[in-house]
């Protein structure tokens, strides 16, 4: 299973195929081959890749992504994330997992007062600050974090006056659209361990904390892969517009096969709507929430049809089986959407679907929506 693929912020698998001019059966390959690569490592250093599944896939219950807003004007230091990670460590869980990225808030084409807006409409101010340019300002980014994990951090760090405040993420809005294309994916943390990437050339033995964060020195162990690896593997990708190529390349990633999921005919049949809706045994309940309980099965499909256009593929996976029908050895790939749906109230609800892709009929059909 590949829990994600990111060619969005990563165009290695991009320049390979059009630089060696290589077709999909091959790509499929040369992609296996390099998980497989990255799971041999990590395993050599005391990580399972299933281990890091939370921190690589879109949040889901009671866990949100955590947005904290520095103000790098106000660090007497020129190493400012040193700074930051000194005060944000202590405050971190060891043991569960989630990736953090990061970065300064840069635009080359939004003005401003643009930036201004951007950052503070949503945000939960904990120190005044004063804008004098949005490049001032320093994001850490973590997914996968609890309520009482979120109130741990912001209660550590709000004595600090460069703390300007945090938001959180996990619903779509302008930051987080704006901070999926501006910062650079810095570790994924798991069981106390902080895995990074290093340069290609780098022997696959070392462990190098490239980032220079004081990491070992509040308990964490260090472990890092090729940049390469990591960024195709490791790599969260923060909900945003979507880029069709990526999911292009994920499927790939799972069958010999270079294709877009919108060539696919979505379908989810009168049974499994009829389950689905059904109070007492399916997600009726659910679906009452949002304002769909009575639809018929093709306009599911028409709506759900419109969210697969803007949502990354994750939990890729592909299985081989033997057909009863014909004795003939066949396959089956599935892969999970998430995505957001407003309810009756208002608010929104993040679903999760479980899509099977049927192959050699270009189908996308339905197992399970929660």
């Amino acid at each position: 299973m590949i829990f994600t693929l990111d060619t969005r912020g990563n165009i290695m698998l991009e320049a390979m195929q059009s630089y060696f001019n290589l077709p999909a059966d091959i790509m499929y390959n040369e992609i296996n081959q390099m998980l497989d690569d990255l799971k041999i490592i990590l395993k050599s250093k005391g990580v399972k890749y299933e281990d890091l599944k939370s921190a690589l896939i879109p949040v889901h219950g009671d866990k949100n992504e955590l947005v904290l807003i520095f103000d790098s004007s106000k660090i007497d230091n020129a190493f400012y994330g040193g700074t930051i990670f000194e005060q944000l460590l202590p405050l971190l869980c060891k043991e569960s997992s989630y990736s953090v990225l990061l970065g300064d808030l840069i635009s080359q084409t939004l003005d401003q007062k643009t930036m201004y807006n951007i950052l503070f409409e949503n945000l939960t101010v904990t120190n005044n600050s004063y804008f004098q340019h949005s490049s001032q300002y320093f994001c850490v980014y973590i997914n996968n974090i609890s309520p009482h994990r979120i109130d741990v951090i912001t209660n550590g760090l709000k004595n600090h006056d460069y703390f300007v405040g945090y938001t959180t993420s996990t619903y779509s809005n302008r930051l987080k659209i704006l901070l999926a294309y501006i910062l650079i994916h810095s570790a994924v943390i798991s069981k106390g361990k902080v895995i990074q990437g290093h340069e290609p050339d780098r022997d696959h033995s070392e462990n190098i904390n490239v980032s220079g964060y004081p990491y070992e020195e509040h308990g964490f162990g260090i472990v890092s892969v090729s940049s390469d690896l990591f960024g195709l593997f490791l790599s969260y990708k923060i909900e945003a517009i979507l880029d069709s190529q990526d999911n292009s390349f994920a499927f790939n990633g799972i069958m010999p096969i270079f294709t877009d999921v919108l060539d696919f005919q979505f379908m989810i049949g009168e049974d499994k709507w009829g389950y689905l809706s059904n109070k007492e045994k399916g997600k009726g309940e659910i679906m009452d929430m949002l304002g769909i309980l009575d639809y018929t099965s093709e306009q599911v499909e028409d709506l759900i049809k419109n969210k697969i256009k803007n949502s990354y593929l994750y939990n890729l996976d592909y299985k081989t089986y033997v057909s009863r029908e014909t004795g003939k050895v066949d396959g089956v790939a599935k892969f999970d959407l998430a995505f957001e749906m407003p309810t009756k109230k208002g608010d929104l609800r993040k679903m999760c679907m479980g899509v099977k892709a049927d192959i050699s009929n270009k189908r996308l059909q339905l197992l399970t929506m929660y």
